[in-house]
């Protein structure tokens, strides 16, 4: 007898299926929520903090004012830069608004050629603090900059930024794989570095 794969029965769990898009559709509430979080905080700091002068050139993290000497361009990055967040966002929100649930699987749309559950965003951008950065050179760099005896860790927030569809060409001819807000609540100052790929 012929081997026929058409003639195999496939047992469907709706029960399961029901259960994975609920616990989706949460995950997604919830990346949407914490997306709006950080954007209102980013824009928050883009118009009431100063950016401050700071030197990074290690191998592994780079900074805005190696780019560019003149005061113009850095302005046009840091521009693009406190964009940045508002385009993944908005990719974010317009498959979100659109998803449907086929099969138990919430699928948003095609991004790149793939179907996108919208969950890939996750790490998109996230908020971190001081005390929950692994890397040490990271958090060296951070202390150097912005921990004094006015600032408490607790008042320093990091914003990391996935920066693989950012314009990197259009100011250098190096690309970053991650962009980092970080924010001196205290003081209300903020720098701009990139950790290299």
């Amino acid at each position: 007898m012929d081997y026929n794969p058409f003639n195999m029965n496939y047992q469907i769990n709706i029960h399961e299926m029901k259960k994975k898009t609920e616990i989706e559709d949460k995950l997604l509430f919830d990346i949407n929520n914490n997306f709006q979080e950080y954007i209102n905080d980013i824009e928050y700091i883009k118009k009431n903090f100063i950016q401050i002068d700071n030197i990074i050139n290690s191998e592994k993290y780079f900074n805005i004012n190696i780019f560019n000497q003149l005061n113009k361009q850095n302005q046009q990055i840091q521009v693009k830069l406190f964009e940045h967040p508002n385009t993944i966002y908005s990719i974010f929100q317009y498959f979100y608004l659109k998803r449907k649930n086929y099969m138990g699987m919430n699928l948003t749309g095609l991004i790149q050629g793939k179907m996108e559950t919208g969950l890939g965003f996750r790490t998109s951008i996230n908020k971190m603090s001081l005390k929950s950065i692994k890397d040490i050179e990271l958090k060296n760099i951070i202390e150097h900059y912005f921990l004094n005896t006015y600032t408490d860790m607790e008042n320093i927030n990091i914003y990391k930024i996935n920066a693989k569809t950012f314009a990197w060409s259009n100011y250098t001819s190096n690309t970053y794989k991650f962009i980092y807000l970080i924010a001196n609540l205290t003081t209300q100052k903020f720098f701009f570095i990139f950790e290299k790929n």
